[in-house]
C-alpha cells in the first residue's frame, strides 16, 4: 500500500518505513541522522548495518532493490544514530 509524504519517528530501534512491501522509495532525514535498510518483514537485528543518511539527506524515487542489492525483501526499515527521536519523510510505492 502506498504512503504518501508521510512522516515517520525512529529512534535507535528499526522501524518499518514502508506501509508492507515496496518497490520505488523516496525518503529524507528531516531532524538528524538516520540509518537506512533494506529487509524482509522481520524486524532486523540491532547488529544490523544499514546506510547513513544525515539531516536533508535521502534518495528520490530509489528503487528499493537497488538500495542494498546483495539483501533481499522489499521493505524499508530506519533507525536514528542519536540518543533522541528523529523523522524521516517517506514516499513510496
Amino acid at each position: 500500500m502506498p504512503r504518501q509524504q508521510a512522516h515517520i519517528e525512529v529512534t535507535t530501534d528499526w522501524t518499518q518505513l514502508t506501509d508492507g512491501d515496496a518497490t520505488t522509495i523516496t525518503f529524507q532525514a528531516t531532524t538528524g541522522p538516520v540509518e537506512i535498510r533494506r529487509g524482509s518483514s522481520a524486524t532486523p537485528a540491532d547488529s544490523a548495518k544499514g546506510f547513513r543518511y544525515g539531516t536533508g539527506q535521502g534518495e528520490r524515487d530509489l528503487a528499493v532493490a537497488s538500495l542494498a542489492p546483495a539483501s533481499s525483501g522489499q521493505r524499508v526499515w530506519g533507525r536514528s544514530l542519536t540518543a533522541n527521536t528523529e523523522t524521516v519523510v517517506v514516499d513510496h510505492a
